[in-house]
């Protein structure tokens, strides 16, 4: 279960499990939702008002009669689209992180129910123009959700290849210790070695894990996560895509964190603090309580 700012979600299943069972579905069974089903997941939404820096945020369990095959996303077509995670949050300097931590809840709970799903930064705002939304309030992404597809079909299985869906960056690449010079080891991040694999896990636009991990020298057990700015094309930065990255791997090592009794909380980190040099922006810090 996830108890933070503004969020209360239930899982049957151990976090770890699901984030490990998640993946990107671009082709969906034609079968309605059971009633159930959408009971569930609509009263996942509604619980869903707040983001972890305190903006108010809407989510909504929709359905979109379409096409067979519409392409919603930047990267092809999406076969058989009808029911959909979408939202809107108020507007700030983190408000693309807290969608991205709050709307990932949603895609845990749908792998949890069995149901598939597939972020889209990118994507058709026409067909979501009628959901409320107030002035100071953005739509950043939306997500497919329904019963996968039997079978992955050649079609999916090309679009993982291109995107390189089946890899993830190692630890070394992503997480330092201290300084970007010093590479963090499991041994050193301790009883949050667990979380922090679990965020390595975590989608990206492109599969480009643009988001950065670092150890604060001299705390116990403080992390900052940021974004490397010269892993996005343009079209993912003016879409926010990088720090709705930043926000699903937060996500995950949250709920991996306190799921191994391990309390927090996120803290923006000041523009002017001389954190965001060089190539790394750093964005939000976790601090143990």
């Amino acid at each position: 279960m996830s108890q933070g700012e503004g969020t209360v979600v239930e899982f049957s299943r151990p976090v770890t499990e699901l984030v490990r069972e998640r993946t990107s579905w671009r082709s969906y069974a034609t079968e309605s939702l059971s009633a159930d089903l959408c009971e569930r997941l609509e009263g996942a939404c509604a619980s869903l008002t707040e983001g972890p820096f305190g903006e108010r945020a809407t989510f909504y369990f929709v359905e979109r009669l379409q096409q067979e095959n519409r392409r919603l996303g930047g990267y092809g077509l999406i076969r058989n689209p009808r029911w959909f995670f979408a939202g809107t949050i108020q507007s700030g300097p983190l408000a693309h992180v807290s969608y991205g931590y709050l709307m990932e809840h949603l895609v845990l709970l749908a792998t949890d129910l069995g149901l598939g799903t597939c972020w889209l930064g990118l994507y058709d705002r026409k067909l979501f123009a009628d959901l409320p939304r107030r002035e100071d309030e953005i739509a950043p992404a939306v997500c497919v959700v329904g019963h996968p597809a039997e079978g992955r079909g050649m079609i999916r299985g090309a679009v993982r290849r291109a995107i390189g869906a089946h890899k993830r960056k190692p630890w070394e690449a992503l997480y330092s210790d201290g300084s970007a010079n010093t590479p963090l080891t499991s041994d050193a991040a301790g009883p949050y070695a667990v979380a922090i694999e679990m965020a390595r896990l975590a989608p990206s636009g492109g599969n480009r894990q643009a988001w950065r991990i670092l150890k604060e020298a001299d705390a116990h057990h403080t992390y900052r996560f940021g974004r490397d700015k010269a892993k996005s094309p343009r079209s993912y930065e003016q879409g926010g895509i990088p720090h709705l990255d930043v926000g699903i791997a937060m996500c995950h090592f949250e709920l991996a964190a306190r799921e191994a009794g391990l309390a927090g909380r996120w803290e923006a980190v000041p523009s002017d603090d001389g954190a965001s040099d060089g190539s790394i922006e750093w964005l939000t810090r976790w601090v143990e309580a």
